[in-house]
């Protein structure tokens, strides 16, 4: 399905790079396919607008970290995977001939064209880095780039409710599990599609060995996180705490005062004049 999959993009991508009105009368010159009892496959074919694809896959074994039931690493173990190989062919409108050739296994889709634009160096070095490739200046296309640890997905499962509810769980091969619900609630002429509440956690393996757990609810007040893990602030002196207390009920006796008093904002405008000239009110 993979293969057949890849090659219905190639296909794509070279039709509508040719032409388009060679397209229209375009035929199939030439065709094969041949697909082996351990899964190898050899496809190829020719058009008469000028495109070539050739395609070739085989399965391969590799190593993968093998997992207990808490999700710890206590060995290796082999799965197969993809690996294909090939290239496309087509004229562009200017009567120019584009190749590509490709790799495409564990480590990515790996193309290689001379038409392919060419990122500047620390652009190059940033992806590198970012996806743990090797940075080399050159690439022989037939080269596999490096990548790190390969992580398997050992448990999925997403469920949608039809009035906007769901409930999704996800756990990696490196000890990350996540699990999100969420259920729509209050619908008003204010919010006519309801209010969206999430709850969820997540745990994750720290470098040091700990396992870092933290629990959320994100709704209309805001997301809210809660874990062990996360610092706490040094304890408020009570002095601060006393003059906290006093910003906070001069506050409220403003707010009140604001209610009850129409001439309000015009005291309010005196007490900054005041406070500007340095004659501060005292109340």
């Amino acid at each position: 399905m993979n293969s057949l999959l890849a090659l219905v993009v190639l296909m794509g991508a070279a039709v509508y790079a040719a032409p388009a009105d060679s397209d229209a009368q375009a035929t199939i010159v030439s065709q094969t396919s041949d697909v082996q009892p351990d899964g190898s496959f050899n496809y190829a074919f020719e058009s008469a607008n000028g495109i070539k694809v050739e395609d070739q896959g085989t399965i391969k074994s590799i190593k993968v970290p093998k997992l207990d039931e808490t999700g710890r690493q206590i060995g290796e173990e082999d799965v197969q995977v993809s690996v294909q190989t090939g290239s496309f062919q087509y004229t562009a409108p200017d009567g120019q001939i584009y190749t590509l050739r490709y790799i495409a296994d564990e480590n990515g889709f790996q193309p290689q064209a001379d038409h392919l634009p060419v990122g500047p160096s620390i652009v190059l070095a940033l992806v590198a880095t970012a996806y743990g490739y090797p940075q080399h200046e050159h690439h022989d296309h037939h080269e596999h780039h490096e990548t790190s640890t390969y992580i398997p997905i050992l448990k999925y499962d997403k469920q949608q409710g039809e009035d906007g509810s769901y409930r999704t769980i996800y756990q990696t091969g490196n000890n990350i599990v996540h699990e999100e619900s969420g259920y729509l609630k209050d619908a008003s002429e204010d919010h006519p599609n309801g209010i969206l509440v999430q709850q969820g956690a997540y745990s994750y393996e720290a470098p040091n060995g700990d396992v870092i757990q933290v629990q959320y609810t994100a709704d209309e007040n805001g997301f809210r996180v809660q874990s062990d893990s996360l610092p706490t602030p040094p304890p408020v002196p009570p002095a601060i705490q006393e003059g906290l207390k006093e910003i906070y009920e001069g506050i409220k006796r403003r707010e009140q005062e604001a209610k009850n008093n129409p001439k309000y904002a015009e005291d309010e405008a005196k007490r900054a004049q005041l406070d500007y000239n340095g004659q501060y009110y005292n109340q």
